[in-house]
């Protein structure tokens, strides 16, 4: 039985499908249920496996094989909600869909306020309008867990839950302390917002009122049109060779804190010296190779981002031999899940984390945004929460979310949305200097 620990106790979960699946989907079952009744034995763990998906079902605190506190205020709506995201950090996924259950659909929906960011997409099934209201009689549950026989209950609803508990050896006290656990209010207008992209009660500002801003600084729809970069082409990503994604990897870590005009003049020696970038040569050069590089004139001789290079030969190598090349990697990658590409960029990669990934990507062509001060000016001026740095976990999921959002309004791509919300906002630079900088 797999567990992890949430609020100090100790939680049990099943996970499912293919661990090395670009998404993942977390199943939260009902009152009284468990994972194994809510879910495995009606079939849902082998359908989402065969979609592809890695699942993950948590049996709720007080239900199934977790721990069974008989304190109500352990059973506090939120704190359930906080065991979904403990489980995802548990086994380091960072996003996943949510599908809730009857109480955990009330669950799965205040998970979805509390972070909403970590959330793709929210199912709740099981319920009805009624979610909306209080219960009808608050202590009516917990009374029928602790009755001492379920003849004694005359409610038929509550007589069944009774019953189903006892079918499934439950703690029947713990259900009672659970029945009693604090709510979150919900209303429609706050499920609405939760479900529909998670950031746009976030967003007061429509895309389109920022492109009309920024077109009016630049001189109008065609100066506006002029400052914005080619669109991606993910069939030509796709034939990129491993050869060049090295090489850009290295142009962007060795650029990194650099004068990038300095780098662009020695590139043709950064060519010579490491072969080309073949990933392949690279990595069958000796230690002397590689000890050389670092009085080679040729280059800028920094040790650290030499032996990136080397490093890097091998992630390139490796993502090429799962998937046929790094550029099909990149091209087949979701166009809405920039920094779930980027944490594996970081993590697998040498050097490639920060404003060095969000670089590599675009200069790699692959459509993709950059978190430049005057784009997170102009995300915090429509309203999203992110902090000043805008570097932490969650300011790069807000980003993430509400770009997708408007590039979904919009029907443009994330490097065009990124692009107009910069020009949009902060300092007016000159359109001609700004088309000079761009051809240089």
């Amino acid at each position: 039985m797999a567990q992890f620990t949430s609020d100090g106790l100790s939680l049990a979960y099943d996970e499912f499908g293919p661990r090395d699946a670009k998404k993942a989907i977390v199943l939260v079952h009902g009152f009284s249920a468990n994972r194994y009744e809510n879910w495995k034995r009606m079939g849902w763990y082998d359908a989402i496996a065969a979609k592809g998906l890695r699942g993950f079902a948590l049996d709720n605190r007080g239900h199934g094989e977790s721990a069974k506190p008989h304190d109500p205020a352990r059973y506090g709506r939120e704190a359930m909600a906080r065991d979904v995201f403990a489980l995802l950090d548990h086994a380091s996924v960072d996003r996943a869909h949510l599908l809730g259950f009857s109480m955990g659909a009330h669950i799965s929906l205040t998970a979805a306020l509390l972070d909403g960011g970590r959330i793709d997409h929210l199912v709740v099934a099981g319920v009805g309008a009624r979610m909306f209201e209080p219960p009808r009689d608050e202590g009516a549950m917990a009374e029928a867990m602790e009755a001492q026989s379920p003849d004694s209950i005359a409610d038929p609803m509550l007589k069944s839950f009774r019953h189903f508990a006892d079918e499934q050896k439950e703690d029947r006290l713990a259900l009672a302390a659970c029945s009693r656990g604090a709510r979150v209010a919900l209303t429609r207008e706050c499920s609405i917002s939760s479900t529909a992209g998670w950031t746009s009660p976030m967003a007061r500002v429509p895309f389109k009122r920022i492109r009309e801003r920024a077109a009016k600084r630049k001189g109008g729809e065609k100066v506006l049109a002029s400052l914005l970069p080619k669109k991606r082409n993910n069939k030509e990503l796709a034939k990129l060779g491993d050869d060049r994604v090295l090489a850009e990897m290295a142009r962007r870590v060795f650029s990194a804190g650099f004068v990038w005009r300095v780098i662009d003049q020695k590139w043709p020696g950064f060519e010579e010296a490491f072969l080309g970038f073949n990933p392949k040569r690279l990595l069958f050069q000796p230690a002397e190779f590689w000890h050389d590089l670092a009085s080679d004139k040729r280059i800028v001789r920094n040790p650290q981002k030499i032996r990136s290079v080397r490093d890097n030969a091998r992630f390139v190598s490796d993502v090429a031999t799962e998937h046929g090349s790094f550029g099909k990697f990149l091209a087949t990658w979701p166009a809405d899940d920039q920094i779930g590409l980027m944490e594996i960029l970081a993590k697998r990669g040498a050097r490639l984390g920060g404003n060095t990934c969000q670089y590599l990507l675009r200069f790699l062509g692959r459509d993709s945004f950059i978190l430049t001060n005057d784009l997170m000016l102009c995300l915090r001026d429509a309203g999203v929460p992110i902090s000043e740095k805008g570097t932490s976990k969650k300011d790069l999921r807000l980003a993430q979310a509400q770009l997708n959002e408007w590039a979904a309004e919009s029907g443009l791509p994330l490097t065009h949305i990124s692009r107009i919300c910069a020009l949009s906002i902060g300092e007016n630079h000159d359109a001609d200097r700004l088309k000079e900088t761009m051809q240089e």
